[in-house]
């Protein structure tokens, strides 16, 4: 209904930050629509070993050229991947954690080395692990 979109905006943002499914794109290189992380084949779930599932990016398909995933457990990298446009790159955890992604686009590969990367998608954290202990108000 006219009118109610600064409501239903509010909403929405609310929604998603209470399912983990925020995420925040940096310039506009590209447009991130379909940019999507979280466990397979749900996302915003806390999830409990030993049912833990794969964890997943889903890369935007009009994404421009190459990119590198970076992969952070409790803000510590454990590892990157190469992906391309519209691909899902999965791995599995390897214990609990606070689990987030960073998408770069590629630059330059000299080496082993690649020179200007640019810092493109930073994902919302998925809780690996044990349900956190409710929290209580002092006194």
């Amino acid at each position: 209904a006219p009118g109610n979109e600064p409501f239903l905006a509010r909403t929405r943002v609310l929604d998603g930050l209470k399912a983990s499914r925020v995420y925040v794109s940096l310039g506009n290189a590209a447009d991130a629509a379909g940019f999507d992380f979280g466990p397979l084949p749900l996302v915003g779930d806390t999830l409990s070993p030993p049912a833990v599932r794969p964890l997943a990016v889903r890369l935007p398909s009009d994404a421009p050229g190459p990119m590198l995933v970076r992969v952070l457990r409790d803000g510590a990298e454990q590892g990157w991947f190469s992906a391309s446009a519209g691909e899902i790159v999965a791995f599995q955890p390897p214990g609990n954690g606070a689990y987030r992604v960073e998408v770069y686009r590629a630059g330059i590969p000299l080496g082993s080395r690649r020179y200007s990367m640019s810092l493109w998608l930073l994902s919302n954290a998925i809780d690996v692990g044990p349900a956190p202990a409710a929290f209580s108000r002092p006194g």
